[in-house]
């Protein structure tokens, strides 16, 4: 370990501040001096404290007579910092006063106002009953994956969406963005502004729970310990009262911190730094790693079904001729649109058909979403895919490859027969009823290639998505192409390996961690939990102990005083 201290030469030109204002019940009481506020992720959030000085005259502000003057415990108050760029309004409620006679002051220890929003402790759960919506049910644990036990479908709870808690087949397994969902959904108190799923996603991917019981904790603790699962953080918005969620030392603003070359006194427009003490250790424990590949894809062949109404359907051959047709706006589909309604939209009227559960391609299939049919990984003899191979036949006869333009589309697995007339003899067969058509593609999963690399249990699991280097392709035997002669090498692919390496080096890299408190020579509420610093300027000190990660700012303290200070400590 080593430690390193890096004083200023001279401590007098800290730079002194206008005081904070304070706001109880929306009106300001100039007789509240702020001491020191502290702004920190959840679920803390941080905490402020504020004193009662009195103009000349009044009753001393040490003595229990001034008691009534203080703002009563569970009053919201907001402090305003003044003259500091960049200042952020802290949303607190008072939690104590604290009063030493000996010292003669008075003072009130005030939490932010997000540890009282989400301190209800979760009871019951949201669940679907019988007719598939959702009704809560007070005594029931609030267990995320005791066994597969997500709804496949969404609703809307307390105006939010989200999945609730369900029982059958169909029943899929929470991820951390679902389950963070659910909790703000169901938790989340009106007027705090929360991240949308979309949000969610993108941040945490689809990345698995795992078993998390969170029955009987607070709300702001619950959410902690999800977001945690997918390597996030969530803080306090800077803007109003709301979450904001966060990979440390990946996501934020990056920003500096300065201190000038050794001279005689500190100059304060070309330093920010009063003191800093820096811990850079080497440690032995690692950091649990979870590197997450692209999504598994198999190649299969899958047959198709009419995806046009049946009253659409004609005899006539004109009316599916594009150049002749008198109505092709409406018959356009007929004969030519082939779907698999993997989805499950195809499954009410005009259409009734079933949905297809990819159940002969395993388990890693159990979404009702949209897919679509990509290129095959099936070669020919020159090593080039063979694309999205489309055949037809009259039924029980023999495949044949389609002969004219054939379309896939890019919102489903479905097949669009092109062309301006139909062939004659598959004309035929589509009005009897005997046409098939089957297609051979490859399809993605809902499951992501994954390499876990174990670490010290009470290190945060870092979480690392790596696309392009883990992906895991198979030709599956349900495709046609599967041990077919005459073909060339199929374009089959496993990272598992590589994917285990990428992780291992990753997580031998976040071993050399840094751990800082950083004290600036001015008051400056610009910082926020969150931040990202890289170095210190001026010192030639990096900071950083890996490429794509910095140290992150877990907590910024303020004071107010014979110096107005700020304090930044990081980790990371």
């Amino acid at each position: 370990m080593e430690r390193l201290t890096l004083p200023a030469q001279s401590r007098s030109p800290v730079v002194r501040c206008r005081p904070a204002r304070v706001y109880v019940g929306g009106r300001r009481r100039r007789d509240l001096v702020v001491r020191s506020m502290e702004r920190r992720a959840a679920p803390d959030f941080g905490h402020a404290r504020i004193a009662l000085q009195p103009s000349v005259g009044q009753v001393r502000p040490g003595r229990l007579e001034s008691l009534g003057m203080m703002p009563p415990v569970g009053a919201e108050i907001i402090i305003r910092p003044g003259g500091a760029s960049g200042g952020v309004d802290f949303h607190g409620v008072v939690a104590a006063h604290v009063a030493d006679i000996g010292a003669e002051t008075l003072e009130a220890d005030a939490r932010h106002v997000l540890v009282d929003l989400l301190s209800a402790r979760i009871a019951g759960r949201w669940q679907r009953d019988g007719q598939h919506h959702p009704v809560e049910a007070p005594q029931a644990p609030c267990a995320f994956n005791d066994g597969r036990n997500a709804s496949p479908e969404v609703y809307e709870v307390n105006g939010r969406t989200t999945r609730v808690f369900a029982a059958g087949d169909d029943a899929v397994a929470w991820t951390v963005a679902d389950a963070l969902a659910y909790l703000l959904a169901a938790t989340g108190p009106v007027g705090v502004t929360v991240p949308g799923t979309d949000e969610l996603d993108r941040l945490t991917g689809e990345v698995d729970l795992g078993r998390l019981d969170v029955s009987g904790l607070p709300a702001a603790e619950a959410l902690a310990r999800a977001a945690e699962r997918g390597g996030l953080t969530l803080r306090a918005a800077r803007d109003g009262v709301g979450l904001v969620f966060y990979q440390p030392g990946r996501q934020g603003r990056r920003v500096c911190v300065r201190q000038q070359r050794y001279a005689d006194n500190v100059d304060p427009t070309r330093s920010t730094l009063w003191t800093a003490s820096v811990r850079l250790t080497r440690r032995p424990a690692r950091r649990p790693v979870l590197a997450i590949g692209d999504y598994k894809r198999y190649e299969t062949t899958v047959t198709l079904r009419p995806g046009w109404p049946p009253s659409d359907a004609t005899d006539r051959w004109r009316d599916v001729t594009r150049g002749l047709s008198d109505d092709w706006t409406r018959r356009a589909n007929v004969f030519r649109r082939w779907v698999l309604n993997e989805h499950d939209r195809y499954s009410g009227p005009p259409w009734s058909l079933t949905r297809h559960d990819f159940s002969d391609l395993g388990t890693e299939f159990f979404l009702p979403v949209p897919r679509r049919f990509e290129p095959c990984l099936s070669t020919d003899a020159r090593g080039n895919s063979l694309g999205v191979v489309v055949e037809w036949r009259v039924y029980g006869g023999t495949w044949q490859r389609w002969a004219g333009p054939a379309y896939a589309s890019r919102d489903e697995c479905s097949i669009y027969l092109g062309g301006d007339a139909l062939p004659a003899a598959y004309f035929q067969a589509a009005v009897a009823g005997t046409a098939e058509v089957r297609a051979t593609a490859t399809i993605a999963s809902d499951v992501r290639l994954t390499a876990q690399i174990a670490g010290d249990a009470h290190q945060r699991r870092e979480i690392i998505e790596r696309p392009e280097q883990g992906q895991w392709r198979h030709v599956h035997s349900t495709s046609v192409f599967s041990g077919a002669s005459g073909l060339g090498q199929p374009h089959e692919r496993d990272d598992t390996e590589r994917l285990r390496c990428l992780a291992r080096r990753h997580g031998e890299a976040l071993a050399g961690a840094c751990d800082a408190e950083l004290t600036l020579a001015r008051l400056d509420t610009s910082y926020a939990v969150g931040d990202r610093i890289r170095r210190i300027d001026g010192r030639a000190l990096e900071l950083a102990g890996a490429a794509d990660r910095d140290p992150a700012v877990v907590a910024v303290r303020h004071t107010w005083g014979d110096e107005h200070t700020t304090t930044l400590i990081l980790e990371g």
